[in-house]
C-alpha cells in the first residue's frame, strides 16, 4: 500500500502520468484523477489573495486542485491575485467581488468534476485595474455564468480552452466598462464563449467581442441574446452575426461600410446614429426598432439588400428617424408589421412567402420598385382609433393582392369607399348599403342587396352598421393606385341637382389642398358626415379647399382618411357631365404629427360653435371677411349648409342672395358690419355658443353677439361663451353678429325695457313708454351698406317710411351716447 501511494506521489510530482494533470508546453488539461481542497474566502475588502489567513481553512499550500469559493453575500475587492493554477472558482449567494493584481497575471482553472467556473445569478465577478488579469479555462473545463462579469480599466481576458467552454446563461451579463481595452475573450479559441438567449453583452469600451477576423469568432451569440453598444467607438459589423444588437450612446455616430454580410436578430437604436452602408446582404431575423433621439440609416454607394428572414412576426417600430436611400432594397421573406412612419426610397419586395402588415399608426411610403408576389401579401389593419396607411408612388407590380380592414362603429351611418379595384357589395355582408342619387326625391338610390354587385372605384357608399354585425369590414383585391377619375352629371331639374357621394379610393389619406386634384366643374369643397359617437357632431363638416382654413378652425381638415366617403357638389351654373380626377401626388399620410403645420394666419376670421347640453351634438358657422370675396356664393370659399340630425343644433348664415351656408365669406366694405346667424333645433334644451379666433381681427374692433329673442347683447371678446334656452318653433332668425370699430359699440345701448324698434310694411317704428330724446337713425342692409338716415325730435312714437327692396335690415338708433340696434323685415 505504501509503495502504491509513493508511486502516485511520484507521478504527480513529475507530471508524467497518463491520467492526472500534466503541464506540458503551457497546456492545461482536465483529468479524472482528482485530489482537491476547498477554501472559503473570509477576507475583508481590499484583502490580499496571497495571504493564507484570508481563506478558511488557511490556504498555506497552493494546489492546482484547489476549489476557491466566494459566498459572503457582500461586495468587496480582492487584491494581489497571483499567477496560479486552481481547480475551480465559484461565486455564490449574491457575492460581488472585484479582482486586482500587482502586475500582469494569469489565473489558470485546470478543472475538476462539475462546473469549473461559476458565477451564480445575482453574483458578480469583476476585474479592474491597469494590470491585466487573464482568467483561463483549460481545455476540457467548463464555465457557467449566471450572474455578471465586469472588466474595467485594463486589458483583462476570460478565455475558454474549447468550443462551448464558457456559457453565459439566461439572465447573465458581461460588461466591458470604461477603461477596458482589448478583446475580452481572447482571439484564438473559436466558438468557445456562448451567450445564450436572454443573456447580455454591454460594450462601453474595448475592442469587439469576436476576437478573430470575420467571419471567424470566439463568441457565439445565440438567438435571444443581446449586444448593447454604449460607446462612440465603431463596433465590428461587417461579416458578423449578432442576435440582438442595440446602439445606446448619445455621442455615437457610426458608419459601417464594407463588402460583406451582416446577420442580426433584433436591431434596436435607442440613442446615437448608425448607418449600415454595407454592400452585401443584411439579414434581420427579429424586430427593427428606432427610438428618438436615435437614427438608423442605409446609404450604400451601390445596391444592397435588407432581408427579413425570421420565423415569427417581425416588427418595424419606434419614433426615431429611419433613412433609406434609393440603393437599398428591402426584401420581406416573412411577415413584417409596421406601426410607425417609414419611407422606402428604394425597392420594397414582398416574396411569395412574405407579408407586409401595417397596423393603425403605421405610415408606409414606397418611392419605387414596389412588388407583391404573395396572395394577400399586404394586410392593413384598422381599429376605432384609425387605419394603417400605404402610399406606393410608382405603382405596384406582382401578382399578389391585399386585404384592407375598415372599422365601422355600429348603430350609425358611415360614408365609405373601396380601396381595391375589384370589390363587391358582399364586403358589407350583414350591413345596409346604398349610394347617392340626386335624381331621386330622397337623394339616395335603392338598397344594394346583390352581394356580387361591383363597388365603383371612387364612388361613395352609405353603410349602416347594425349592432349585431362585427365592427371590422375587409376589402380584398388589388390596391387602387395612380390616376383615378370619376364622371358625374348635374341636371338642373333633379331634386338634389349636382350632389354626389364620392370617396377616397386609396389606402392612404387624400389631401384636398393638393394642386394635383382636377376639380373641373365640381366645387373644390368636400362635405363629411359626422354622425356622432366618440365626439361626433351630428352634422356635416365642410372643407372649402380654396379657402383652406387652417386646422385650428376646428371644422374638417384637408385630409380625407383612407376609404372615407364625402359629398361633393357640381357648380350650380353648370349643366351636364364633368370629371373629378386624382393621382398619387394627391396622397398623404393622415397623422397630423407627420404633416407640416401651416404658418398661414387668416385675418378677420370668426368661428362660432353651438353645443347642446342634452346630447353633446354641435354645429359650426364661420364668418370670414376679405375684400376679394363677393356677397354671393363663392365656390371653394363659401360652403353650403347641409342639414344634420334632427336632434342636433343647426347653425348657419346667409349669402347676399339668401344661400344658406356654414362658411360665409364676405367683403368688408364698411367700418361696421352686421351678419345674421340663424339657429334651430328640434329638441328643447340649453345650448351654448362659443366664439373663437377673434385675435385675427384688429384689437380696435368690437365683436358683439345679439340675441333677438331675449334682447341680450354679449361682448364676445370679453365673454366668448353665451348660453341660452331654445325650444322647437323658436324663430331661427335669432342672432346678429356685429363687427364695429370702437366708439360705436352696441354694448352701450339704451335701456331696452322702455324702447322698442319694429317694422310694419315699409315703415320703421321706434316706441317708448316715455318721450324719446332727440336722436338719429341709420338703416343698413345685410352687407352693411347704409340705405337711409333720419334725424328725429322728442316723441313717444317715431314713424319713418322707407323705400327699399324687400328683405332684412339693421336699424341703429342713437340717443346721445347710447345706441339701440334691431334687425327688422321690410
Amino acid at each position: 500500500m505504501k509503495k502504491q501511494i509513493s508511486f502516485l506521489l511520484m507521478i504527480l510530482m513529475t507530471g508524467l502520468m497518463v491520467e492526472g494533470y500534466a503541464f506540458k508546453s503551457g497546456e492545461i488539461q482536465k483529468n479524472s484523477l482528482q485530489f482537491s481542497s476547498t477554501y472559503l474566502w473570509k477576507g475583508a475588502n481590499g484583502a490580499s489573495w496571497t495571504e493564507p489567513s484570508n481563506w478558511e481553512p488557511q490556504r498555506i499550500q497552493v494546489s492546482a486542485n484547489d476549489i476557491l469559493l466566494f459566498n459572503t453575500g457582500n461586495e468587496f475587492t480582492v487584491t494581489n491575485v497571483a499567477d496560479e493554477n486552481i481547480g475551480q472558482l465559484k461565486i455564490f449567494n449574491h457575492t460581488r467581488i472585484t479582482f486586482q493584481t500587482n502586475g500582469e497575471k494569469t489565473l489558470f482553472i485546470t478543472g475538476l468534476d462539475g462546473d469549473d467556473l461559476v458565477t451564480e445569478s445575482g453574483s458578480r465577478l469583476g476585474v479592474s485595474g491597469s494590470n491585466a488579469l487573464h482568467i483561463v479555462l483549460a481545455a476540457g473545463t467548463n464555465g457557467i455564468i449566471g450572474g455578471s462579469v465586469v472588466f474595467a480599466n485594463g486589458k483583462h481576458t476570460l478565455e475558454a480552452g474549447n468550443e462551448n467552454g464558457l456559457i453565459f446563461s439566461a439572465g447573465s451579463e458581461f460588461t466591458a466598462e470604461s477603461g477596458f481595452t482589448g478583446n475580452p475573450f481572447g482571439t484564438s479559441s473559436l466558438n468557445s464563449v456562448i451567450f445564450e438567449s436572454s443573456s447580455t453583452y454591454i460594450c462601453k469600451s474595448g475592442d469587439h467581442p469576436f476576437g478573430a477576423a470575420a467571419p471567424k469568432s470566439v463568441v457565439v451569440f445565440k438567438d435571444g441574446s443581446r449586444y448593447i453598444h454604449q460607446s462612440k467607438e465603431y463596433p465590428s459589423l461587417c461579416g458578423r452575426k449578432y442576435a440582438g444588437f442595440e446602439l445606446d450612446d448619445p455621442e455615437a455616430d457610426i458608419w459601417a461600410n464594407g463588402n460583406d454580410t451582416l446577420a442580426l436578430g433584433d436591431l434596436t437604436i435607442t440613442r446615437g446614429i448608425l448607418f449600415l452602408n454595407l454592400t452585401k446582404e443584411i439579414k434581420i431575423r427579429g424586430n427593427l426598432t428606432v427610438q428618438s433621439p436615435g437614427k438608423l440609416g442605409f446609404r450604400p454607394d451601390r445596391e444592397n439588400m435588407i432581408s427579413f428572414t425570421g420565423n415569427v412576426l417581425q416588427w418595424i417600430s419606434g419614433n426615431g428617424d429611419i433613412e433609406i436611400t434609393e440603393n437599398t432594397q428591402f426584401i420581406l421573406n416573412n411577415e413584417v408589421c409596421i406601426n410607425r412612419e417609414i419611407n422606402f426610397s428604394g425597392a420594397l419586395k414582398i416574396t411569395p412567402i412574405g407579408k407586409l402588415t401595417i397596423s393603425p399608426g403605421g405610415y408606409v411610403s414606397v418611392q419605387k420598385d414596389f412588388s407583391n408576389d404573395n396572395t394577400e401579401g399586404i394586410l392593413i389593419h384598422s381599429h376605432s382609433g384609425g387605419t394603417g396607411s400605404l402610399i406606393d408612388y410608382s405603382g405596384m407590380s406582382g401578382q399578389g393582392t391585399a386585404r384592407v380592414e375598415l372599422y365601422l362603429q355600429p348603430a350609425m351611418w358611415h360614408y365609405v369607399s373601396s380601396p381595391v379595384a375589384d370589390a363587391r357589395a358582399g364586403t358589407f355582408s350583414g350591413d345596409y348599403v346604398k349610394s347617392s342619387d340626386p335624381g331621386s326625391v330622397s337623394g339616395w338610390g335603392p338598397w344594394i342587396t346583390n352581394p356580387s354587385a361591383p363597388l365603383e372605384v371612387m364612388c361613395g357608399y352609405a353603410v349602416w352598421k347594425p349592432t349585431s354585425n362585427q365592427n371590422i369590414e375587409c376589402f380584398s383585391g388589388r390596391l387602387n393606385t395612380g390616376d383615378i377619375r370619376i364622371r358625374r352629371s348635374r341636371h338642373p331639374d333633379d331634386p338634389y341637382a349636382g350632389w354626389h357621394l364620392l370617396g377616397n379610393p386609396y389606402p392612404s389619406s387624400l389631401d384636398l389642398d393638393s394642386r394635383s386634384i382636377k376639380w373641373n366643374e365640381f366645387e373644390p369643397t368636400a362635405w363629411f358626415w359626422d354622425q356622432g359617437g366618440q365626439g361626433g357632431t351630428g352634422n356635416y363638416r365642410a372643407y372649402p379647399a380654396l379657402l383652406a382654413p387652417p386646422p385650428e378652425v376646428g371644422e374638417h381638415s384637408s385630409q380625407v382618411p383612407p376609404m372615407q366617403g364625402f359629398f361633393v357638389h357640381i357648380n350650380s351654373n353648370f349643366s351636364g357631365e364633368t370629371e373629378l380626377s386624382l393621382n398619387n401626388e394627391t396622397r398623404i399620410h393622415g397623422n397630423e404629427s407627420f404633416l407640416k403645420k401651416t404658418n398661414r394666419t387668416m385675418e378677420k376670421f370668426l368661428a362660432i360653435k353651438a353645443t347642446g347640453s342634452a346630447n353633446g351634438y354641435s354645429d359650426n358657422v364661420f364668418i370670414h371677411f376679405d375684400p376679394d370675396y363677393t356677397e354671393y356664393y363663392d365656390a371653394g370659399y363659401d360652403a353650403w349648409k347641409l342639414s344634420g340630425l334632427v336632434d342636433a343644433p343647426q347653425l348657419y348664415s346667409y349669402t347676399g342672395k339668401g344661400d344658406k351656408v356654414t362658411f360665409n365669406c364676405l367683403p368688408f366694405k364698411n367700418m361696421n358690419m352686421t351678419v345674421p346667424v340663424e339657429f334651430s333645433c328640434s329638441i328643447a334644451g340649453n345650448f351654448t355658443l362659443t366664439a373663437s379666433l377673434m385675435k385675427s381681427f384688429p384689437e380696435s374692433m368690437a365683436i358683439l353677439l345679439e340675441d333677438l329673442l331675449t334682447d341680450e347683447i354679449r361682448d364676445l371678446r370679453r365673454y366668448p361663451e353665451y348660453s341660452f334656452y331654445s325650444i322647437p318653433g323658436n324663430n331661427p332668425d335669432r342672432f346678429l353678429l356685429h363687427f364695429q370699430e370702437s366708439g360705436s359699440s352696441v354694448a352701450d345701448q339704451a335701456d331696452k325695457t322702455d324702447l322698442r324698434i319694429y317694422s310694419g310694411g315699409k315703415e320703421i317704428f321706434i316706441e317708448s313708454n316715455a318721450n324719446l330724446p332727440e336722436g338719429s337713425l341709420k338703416v343698413f342692409d345685410m352687407m352693411g351698406r347704409e340705405v337711409a338716415t333720419r334725424e328725429f325730435e322728442k316723441a313717444s312714437l317715431i314713424r319713418i317710411p322707407l323705400s327699399v327692396p324687400k328683405g332684412y335690415y339693421i336699424v341703429r338708433a342713437i340717443f346721445g351716447d347710447k345706441v339701440l340696434v334691431k334687425k327688422v323685415l321690410l
